[in-house]
């Protein structure tokens, strides 16, 4: 209230002081004694609680009536040179100026006792923040004193949890052998065609189970179904060809047989010829020995007889030698018609295996354009839609094998402790929540640099010593992946850790490598 009513007497002071000094105009001393009277009244009073001056009128009041009584200088300075001082106007000012400072008076005494009420309060609550703060002070070092046990016991169990963590891994990292330079791998089949074709159809889709054997892809069989029936045709005609050789030769053997038989009655002929002929030269020889001693006793017609008869019977020996000679001609011709038979024969049994080659042949392009499943897996990278024209060779799908192991690059300085069947445990980042099992099965008889395109060659330059790595097999146990088989697939980070706690390095273990007991078997 007190500073709404300063202010209001400022403005009203402001409004009299410039309306009286307009019209009546106030000379330069007059003016100027106001002004410092009103400075000297403010600069005695010290300043009260509200920094207010306890004059008649606050700093603000006093320098707005020093503006006012200045603030016309020019106008008045003419106006005084031409009226002169005004006594009246000085007296007006003085009593003007008279009861701002009782009102400035008042105001400030009210102004004064709210002060005093409120320092009466500000000690009562001064006294009583006095007793809350050595309240709060004991509270705090009691609270302090409870919090440095506080931190010192749970720095204490902390300690002991770092301890106790600290030590079981130290424990595991000296009997394991872990890397995370580690991968999931298997077999996977890439599916071609055996022939050229069109796409008839696709009988699977990305990421389908399917069986060995199952239909994959249908190649357009028309061209291959035409190709079957020609050669069935010329098997037809081949064999026909065959039967016809075949009898031939039944023909030519049979020939042969009999002109075999005429030779042999004809030499038969030849014996009884000869024969008869040394019956008919013994009766002649007699006859003409008896004609000579006695012509009475043979007589000379029987003579001439036995010599015809002789002459006879050389004629039958020379026919019937003629007639094997013959017949063994007929017998050699026998043969060689039959050699002839046997050929032709032979070249059309040839003929008909070509035949049926072709035949077989065409069967099999026949069924190339189905393409089966060759193991148990999954497709992979199916590229094969109908209608594709497809070479030999060229890759329609893949197919994944549900058989998958873990390959891990262990550094060289780790493979000390490692050995064959040492349990593994297997982390994969595909499926963090669960722990494999498995052993290993097999060590990389190399290095990866020695299999690289381009080998390491240290015996030139200068050589860098870098830690190598060898590649190990490790084989899951069936159980442990039976029912996450859909979700492990080659090229899945793992970070597989080889339990090694059980070498022996003055009695290292002895293991089999892979493949030996079948190389054994072999050898027996």
């Amino acid at each position: 209230m007190a500073t709404v009513f300063s202010g209001y007497s400022h403005l009203q002071l402001r409004y009299n002081l410039g309306f009286n000094a307009h019209h009546f105009g106030l000379t330069d001393s007059r003016r100027y004694r106001t002004a410092n009277r009103q400075r000297q009244t403010a600069s005695r009073q010290p300043p009260t609680a509200n920094g207010k001056l306890s004059t008649g009128c606050d700093p603000k009041a006093a320098d707005l009536r020093s503006r006012a009584v200045m603030s016309n200088g020019g106008v008045s300075d003419s106006r005084d040179s031409q009226d002169g001082p005004s006594d009246n106007f000085g007296d007006r000012l003085d009593r003007i100026a008279a009861a701002l400072e009782r009102q400035n008076e008042i105001s400030q005494k009210h102004a004064g006792d709210g002060n005093q009420e409120k320092d009466k309060g500000d000690r009562k609550g001064g006294e009583g923040e006095k007793k809350q703060g050595e309240g709060k002070k004991k509270k705090g070092l009691i609270q302090k004193i409870g919090g440095k046990r506080t931190l010192i016991i749970v720095g204490a169990i902390i300690l002991l949890i770092v301890i106790f963590f600290g030590v079981r891994y130290w424990m595991y990292a000296s009997s394991h052998e872990t890397t995370d330079d580690a991968y999931t791998a298997g077999h996977t089949h890439q599916i071609s065609p055996r022939v050229t074709g069109t796409v008839e159809e696709v009988l699977v889709d990305d990421n389908w189970y399917v069986k060995a054997g199952q239909p994959l892809v249908r190649l357009d069989p028309s061209d291959y179904q035409v190709a079957l029936q020609r050669a069935q045709a010329q098997l037809e005609q081949s064999q026909g060809q065959a039967l016809q050789a075949r009898a031939t030769v039944a023909q030519a053997a049979a020939d042969l047989k009999q002109r075999q038989a005429q030779v042999t009655q004809s030499n038969a002929q030849v014996g009884q010829a000869s024969a008869q002929l040394e019956i008919a030269q013994i009766n002649f020889d007699r006859n003409s020995q008896l004609f000579q001693r006695d012509m009475k006793a043979v007589a000379k017609a029987d003579v001439d007889s036995t010599k015809a008869t002789l002459d006879s019977a050389r004629a039958n020996l020379e026919a019937a030698k003629a007639t094997v000679d013959s017949n063994a001609a007929a017998v050699e011709t026998s043969k060689a018609d039959l050699q002839s038979a046997q050929a032709q024969l032979q070249s059309a049994d040839a003929a008909v295996a070509a035949a049926k080659a072709a035949v077989a042949n065409a069967e099999l392009q026949l069924a190339y354009c189905t393409i089966p499943s060759p193991v148990n897996g999954r497709i992979a990278q199916k590229s094969a839609e109908p209608g594709n024209q497809v070479q030999p060779g060229g890759a329609l799908m893949a197919v994944v094998e549900d058989n998958v192991w873990v390959l891990a690059n262990l550094k060289e300085t780790q493979l000390k402790r490692v050995q064959i069947g040492q349990s593994v445990e297997v982390n994969i980042d595909a499926i963090p929540s669960h722990t494999f099992t498995g052993r290993v099965d097999s060590l990389q008889p190399g290095s990866g640099s020695n299999f690289a395109l381009l080998p390491p060659d240290n015996a030139t330059g200068n050589f860098i010593k870098i830690v190598q790595r060898i590649p190990v097999k490790i084989v899951f146990d069936p159980e442990s992946i039976r029912d996450f088989k859909s979700k492990i697939v080659p090229g899945l980070s793992a970070e597989p850790s080889i339990d090694v706690s059980n070498y022996d390095e003055k009695h290292p273990r002895s293991t089999q490598v892979p493949g030996t007991e079948r190389q054994s078997e072999h050898a027996q």
